[in-house]
C-alpha cells in the first residue's frame, strides 16, 4: 500500500488530490487548520485517511 501526505486537504486542490489518492488505495495523511472537515473527509473512506489538524499564529 502506498502512502501519501496531503497539506491543506480540508478544501481546494488539496481535498482532491486526497480523494484522488484515497481511491487509487493509498493510505493518506492529511493535514489542515479545520479539524471537523478534515473529519468530514475521513467519514467517506475511514480505511483511508489518517488526519492531522495543525494550527498555525502568525504575529
Amino acid at each position: 500500500m502506498r502512502k501519501v501526505v496531503v497539506i491543506g486537504a480540508t478544501s481546494g486542490i488539496g481535498k482532491g488530490l486526497a480523494k484522488k489518492f484515497a481511491e487509487k488505495g493509498c493510505l493518506v495523511g492529511v493535514t489542515g487548520r479545520r479539524r471537523e472537515l478534515l473529519e468530514e473527509l475521513k467519514k467517506e473512506r475511514p480505511e483511508s485517511y489518517i488526519i492531522s489538524a495543525h494550527y498555525f499564529v502568525m504575529y
